[in-house]
Parts: structure tokens; C-alpha cells; sequence
């Protein structure tokens, strides 16, 4: 197996040294000349005078000066708007090189004709500016009329675009703002009850606070009270169809235990009637049993609450079901204890034990709602977090 590992390594180390020694004229007759470029001038920094590295760099420097010149004088005289952006692209990387060049060290020799890139990268900055406001406006524009928040989200990416390259226009932050607001899907949580539900105060409020701030992403915002400065495009509603209590239930079991004992001795005879002795001279004793019962009456107290329901996923706009899913919750009460009426020593060491405990009120109906409320809100943000990303 060892054979095998290091016949798989080394073509892999062979490659890695091979690459690592391409030296920058090889680079640059293979046509790799921002490779040449940037090998050469990272070998000039540690030896400057090594002029074959100098005579490759001014190779590879002039190379793609004529040809970045030249696309860029053509989409200049093209002057087509949507070009601007290829543009920035190259008087960025030309400034590069040519700041590159001018950080050598004087000993490399490496003298090349300086040119005001910034001037360029800042006008064209301005067109690719000017450019991504008007498309983010036509966007908008289209979004406001359709409702359509996939075009607002490509306007806002357009605003921020401008933005970041410096756009002046004074509505800017307000357009931003807006198309941020129509792009984002809002989903309002909420949650109903049929009519004949009766459903305690404090669990509605504890149902409703379930939390959802966490479940926010970009462009999807969660709310669980209602902001009426917006439009909510989904709701999620906790439908409560069913609240059903048990009545208080006592159950009981009866039963005995037994257990025999030691009761006296008595005295081993022989054939003539004689009590028979031991080696020692003593008489023969074998003990004597008798078996003693205790009865047994063990109670089970029980009382159940169950909610259930589904949780809906609506479309607002169409006010169509998206998906619904069945919700049920339970709490349960128990309670065990027991009495005895006999002889104790007959017991079970775990019998003597529900002895000990003693019955205990029942919970009333509310407290038993409220306990199954407990387990429907953390299954119901299960559910949410399982959901998370039906909205878009």
C-alpha cells in the first residue's frame, strides 16, 4: 500500500516542481505575459541587476501595453455606454503595471513612459456611475408599475453599484431605500383560532411572540406584529382547530403480595418417636414458616390536553395556500401512589416506595392548555426554521 501512495504523490510533486521553476521568459513565450510580467518584476525586487529579468519585464510590458492600448482606444472611439464598465477594467490594470514598473528598485534599470491613468479610472468611474443609476431607475420604474421585487433587487444592486463608484445624484440614498423596501418579500406570522376554540389569553400572546426575527435573510423579512407601513406578501398562520382536556382520571389496581418467615422451630424425631441428636449430643432442630400477605391498592391519577391544528403558508398576493402543515401538541399529567392494609413485611422493597407518595391536585383545564402551548410554540418554530427559505 506504501508503493501505491507514493507512485500518487510524486507526479504531484514533479507538477508542483516543474511550475514553481517556469521561469518568466518561458512564461512569456507561452503567451502568459501578465504571468512573465509579474515573475520578472518579483525576481528584479530581490536582484535588480539581473537583466535577463529586466529585458522580459520590458518585453511583457510592451506587449500588453499595445494591446490594452489599442482596446481601449476602440471602445473609446465605439463610445458605446455599456462598454465604460471593460473600460475601467483596463486603465485599472494599466495603472497597475505601470505603478508596478515604477516600484522597482532604481538598479533594475526599468524606465517606462508614465501615464495619468487616475484621470481616466476616475471619468470612466463616472460613466460606469451614470450608467448603473439610469439602468437601476429603468428598474425601479418597471418594479413600481409591476410589483416585482426581482426587479427592485437588481435596482438596488444597480444603486449600490453607483454608489460605490462615487454616483453624486442627491436621491441616491432615498432610490436605495425604496428599492430595497420593494424588493423584499415581507412574511407576517400570526395565528387564528376557530370559533368554537376557546383559547387562553396568555397563550395567544406567548404563541404569537414566537420568534422569528432570526429567520430574516436579505431580502425576506419576518414579522410577528404587524407594521402597517408595509405590505406583507406572505402570511404563516398557527391555526388553532381543536383544544381538548380530558377529564380528571383515577384508576386503581389491587393486588397482594406475600412473603414467607421464619416462625419458630421444631424438633426432628426418629422412628421411636425420640428427638434425634446431633455429633455433639444436641438436639435436631429444622425452623418452621408461615407466609404472610399484605393486599395492595395502587391509584393512577391521569389528565391529558391536546391542541392541534396546522400551520398555513399563504400567498397574499393571490391569496393562495403554498403549503399547510398538521401541528399537534400534547402535555400530560400522572401521578401514582398507594395504600396497604396487611402485613408491611410482605412488600417489595419497590411496593414500600408508593407508599411513600401521596395523591396531589389535579392541574386545572388552563394550566393543562398551557403546558401543551409550551411544546406547540417550540414545535411551531421548528417548523418555521424547517420553512425558512419557501420565501424568496
Amino acid at each position: 500500500m506504501k508503493m501505491k501512495k507514493y507512485i500518487l504523490v510524486l507526479p504531484l510533486m514533479v507538477l508542483l516542481i516543474f511550475t514553481s521553476c517556469t521561469s518568466s521568459r518561458k512564461l512569456y513565450e507561452k503567451g502568459k505575459y501578465e504571468q512573465a510580467l509579474r515573475k520578472s518584476a518579483k525576481k528584479l525586487k530581490k536582484k535588480p541587476q539581473k537583466f535577463e529579468e529586466a529585458d522580459v519585464f520590458y518585453a511583457a510590458y510592451r506587449t500588453l501595453f499595445v494591446q490594452d492600448s489599442t482596446l481601449a482606444a476602440n471602445l473609446e472611439n465605439k463610445n458605446y455606454p455599456a462598454d465604460a464598465e471593460k473600460l475601467l477594467a483596463i486603465y485599472t490594470r494599466m495603472k497597475q503595471r505601470q505603478d508596478l514598473a515604477l516600484s522597482l528598485p532604481p538598479l533594475a534599470g526599468i524606465k517606462v513612459r508614465e501615464y495619468d491613468y487616475s484621470s481616466k479610472i476616475g471619468e470612466t468611474k463616472q460613466k460606469v456611475a451614470q450608467l448603473a443609476y439610469s439602468k437601476g431607475l429603468q428598474l425601479l420604474t418597471d418594479a413600481r408599475s409591476s410589483f416585482d421585487r426581482e426587479k427592485a433587487r437588481q435596482a438596488y444592486i444597480k444603486f449600490q453599484k453607483a454608489k460605490n463608484y462615487g454616483a453624486s445624484q442627491s436621491d441616491l440614498p432615498s432610490l436605495l431605500a425604496e428599492s430595497k423596501k420593494l424588493g423584499t418579500a415581507n412574511v407576517l406570522f400570526k395565528v387564528e383560532k376557530n370559533a368554537n376554540v376557546i383559547l387562553p389569553k396568555t397563550l395567544n400572546e406567548e404563541l404569537i411572540n414566537t420568534p422569528v426575527e432570526d429567520l430574516d435573510r436579505e431580502w425576506v423579512n419576518y414579522d410577528n406584529y404587524i407594521d402597517t407601513t408595509v405590505f406583507y406578501d406572505y402570511s404563516v398562520i398557527l391555526n388553532i382547530q381543536n383544544i381538548q382536556v380530558s377529564p380528571e382520571q383515577l384508576n386503581q389496581k389491587q393486588y397482594t403480595e406475600t412473603k414467607e418467615i421464619e416462625d419458630g422451630f421444631e424438633y426432628v424425631f426418629d422412628e421411636n418417636g425420640n428427638v434425634k441428636k446431633d455429633s455433639l449430643g444436641n438436639d435436631i432442630k429444622i425452623p418452621k414458616y408461615k407466609t404472610i400477605s399484605c393486599n395492595v391498592v395502587e391509584f393512577f391519577q391521569r389528565k391529558t390536553a391536546i391542541i392541534s391544528g396546522q400551520l398555513e403558508y399563504y400567498d397574499n398576493r393571490t391569496q393562495k395556500l403554498i403549503k399547510a402543515e398538521p401541528i399537534t401538541a400534547q402535555s400530560v399529567f400522572e401521578n401514582a401512589y398507594a395504600t396497604a392494609n396487611g402485613n408491611l413485611n410482605a412488600l417489595k422493597p419497590e411496593t414500600r416506595k408508593k407508599l411513600n407518595l401521596k395523591p396531589v391536585p389535579f392541574p386545572t383545564d388552563e394550566a393543562m392548555v398551557l403546558q401543551a402551548g409550551e411544546t406547540l410554540k417550540k414545535m411551531t418554530r421548528d417548523i418555521l426554521v424547517k420553512n425558512k427559505n419557501l420565501f424568496k
